[in-house]
């Protein structure tokens, strides 16, 4: 009985899949976002950019989310230091501590705001507009899960891209590879039981030529 479900499980974790069913669990998994009354994770998001020339560079965010449909979300993500920065910071002697950069979207009954690190508070019209514009400085971040949670923002059941396929499916995981037309790959790694993300991969190709992958992880500490 073992042997034949080691056998079941192999070949369907090996299985060729259809766009349609990619479609079908990415469906599932952006009406459980939307279902719930509150939410709140953590997580972090290291990206590393590799240079034409062999050099690399690492940034590391880490991010919480806090999410409740009476009207209020709370996304905030702090950048790191660097290697970099950190060498400069002890080469000149800084008696300051080195701190992370702070950047934080936020709605309440009043509106709907934006703080970075490097700007001053910030009323912004709408949250679609909030999160589209703290896409590139939240390391796409911003255009993820916030976005999945909130009723005023729709998202296609192809999150965008050219052409999602269920690559791996086991009884703790599902795996969807979404090609663009850019030439980013993304995998997302979604929870079974719950069907929310736990992890996403990303491949990118910049302009300049560096290649960039990133890893961002979820810890989910309230969904209902």
């Amino acid at each position: 009985m073992k042997v034949l479900l080691s056998i079941f499980l192999l070949l369907l974790n090996t299985a060729s899949f259809s766009s349609t069913e990619a479609e079908i669990h990415l469906s599932k998994m952006l009406e459980k976002y939307k279902s719930f009354n509150s939410y709140e994770d953590s997580g972090t998001s290291l990206t590393k950019y590799i240079k034409t020339n062999g050099k690399t560079r690492n940034t590391e965010l880490t991010f919480t989310t806090k999410y409740n449909k009476n009207n209020s979300l709370h996304f905030q993500w702090l950048k790191l230091p660097s290697e970099l920065e950190k060498k400069i910071h002890t080469l000149e002697k800084n008696p300051n501590p080195l701190k992370p950069k702070t950047n934080t979207i936020w709605k309440n009954k009043t509106g709907i705001y934006s703080k970075y690190s490097f700007s001053r508070k910030n009323k912004e019209p709408n949250l679609s507009s909030a999160l589209s514009g703290a896409t590139g400085v939240s390391g796409g971040l911003a255009w993820l899960v916030p976005r999945f949670l909130s009723s005023e923002i729709s998202c296609p059941v192809n999150l965008s891209a050219n052409k999602s396929k269920l690559i791996t499916i086991n009884p703790n995981t599902i795996i969807i590879k979404q090609n663009y037309s850019s030439g980013t790959i993304r995998k997302l790694h979604i929870d079974r039981k719950s069907y929310l993300l736990n992890k996403i991969e990303e491949n990118r190709k910049l302009s300049s030529g560096t290649t960039t992958y990133q890893v961002i992880k979820y810890n989910i500490i309230n969904a209902k």
